[in-house]
């Protein structure tokens, strides 16, 4: 019974709380709007690259999964007759990560090396101007 509480404890100070509760990976929405009528422009492109080269196309509903990371984002949207628009965007800490010192801080590591110390925004918008 003693090594079963030991082991549960141990796993508890070891875990990272915002890789357990927030994750390694989250999703972004992209929103893309006309800077001179403010309207919603359809049927664009984007694509959201991250540092460590992956790239990624926007779902149907303008969402995309990426990997949390301190590194920032680029994100690219085009369509024909506007130009094209590029944005860096960074990330932020990732509060859950403060559960850490429940747990004897042990979980900081593990936060910080798969990325889940951090959190993008979960909503950008991306001007696109006609040319």
């Amino acid at each position: 019974m003693r090594n079963i509480l030991f082991l549960t404890l141990l796993s508890l100070m070891v875990a990272g709380c915002a890789t357990i509760i927030s994750g390694t990976n989250q999703y972004i929405q992209i929103r893309v709007i006309d800077t001179k009528t403010n309207e919603s422009i359809t049927d664009f492109n984007c694509a959201v690259l991250e540092s460590n080269g992956t790239k990624h196309s926007l779902n149907k509903d303008g969402s995309v999964l990426v990997t949390r990371s301190n590194a920032p984002l680029q994100i690219t949207c085009n369509k024909d007759g506007f130009k094209a628009s590029q944005m860096g965007i960074g990330s932020s800490f990732n509060s859950t990560t403060l559960l850490n010192i429940i747990t004897a801080m042990g979980g900081f590591i593990v936060d910080a090396v798969t990325g889940a110390m951090y959190a993008y925004p979960s909503h950008f918008v991306i001007h696109l101007e006609k040319q």
